[in-house]
């Protein structure tokens, strides 16, 4: 997370050096409707055992760490817009909507219980702010908004239970985006996406969660 933030901060700084003196990339302006491709993916969920907690197996404060990861399995659409100012500061917004999700069980003890963590409907908006170092080529850092709906399943031999809760996060990282014809737009981000806390099965359990995903984008530009 520090290197992330950090890497923002650079690319912030560097914005700002580069923006002087940078024409206008014509070819990066506009509408664009896009999709990614999630190259890696991966979640830390926090499962904690509050005091409500009825199991035989947990107690209060029993924690369990849950490592959902996803390696080309996944992807978002995107809608967005995209500015370029005459001396090369670079502006976009993004809307996105996941198309799938990851699910996963791990063994919780030696009675062989399982807690199943599953990704539901994802979608979020975002900022982008950089520079246009060419007619083609721009580096920005992002700053926007994701939810996520994850499900909470505990498996036992007497049967099964879950719940589903919507998380929500402000999500963070650095791209760059490259244009290879008038239309055709290529990007690489990196993002970090810290989620909230919430409280499943009655109480029973707190669930925290952060999404770290590196993702390969391909758009067409609506030039205006």
């Amino acid at each position: 997370m520090k290197r992330i933030s950090r890497y923002c901060a650079y690319a912030v700084a560097s914005a700002g050096i580069l923006v002087a003196g940078n024409a206008a990339a014509d070819n990066l302006s506009g509408v664009t409707v896009g999709l990614d491709v999630t190259a890696a993916e991966s979640f830390d969920i926090k499962s904690t055992a509050t005091d409500k907690v009825q199991s035989n197996t947990d107690a209060p404060g029993d924690v369990e760490h849950s490592a959902l990861s996803n390696n080309f399995g996944s992807a978002d659409l995107k809608l967005g817009y995209n500015w370029v100012s005459e001396n090369g500061l670079y502006v976009g917004f993004a809307a996105n909507y996941n198309l799938n999700g990851i699910d996963e069980n791990f063994d919780k003890d030696s009675d062989g219980d399982t807690v199943g963590t599953t990704k539901e409907d994802a979608y979020g908006a975002e900022v982008k702010l950089g520079a246009a170092v060419s007619d083609s080529t721009a580096f920005y850092g992002i700053v926007g908004y994701q939810s996520a709906d994850f499900k909470l399943s505990i498996n036992t031999p007497e049967g099964s239970t879950n719940d589903k809760q919507s998380h929500s996060g402000v999500r963070y990282g650095i791209g760059a985006t490259y244009a290879i014809t008038e239309n055709i737009l290529l990007s690489a981000e990196a993002t970090q996406t810290d989620y909230d806390s919430k409280d499943y099965l009655d109480g029973q359990y707190k669930v925290e969660a952060k999404e770290t995903e590196f993702g390969l984008g391909i758009a067409y530009r609506f030039g205006l």
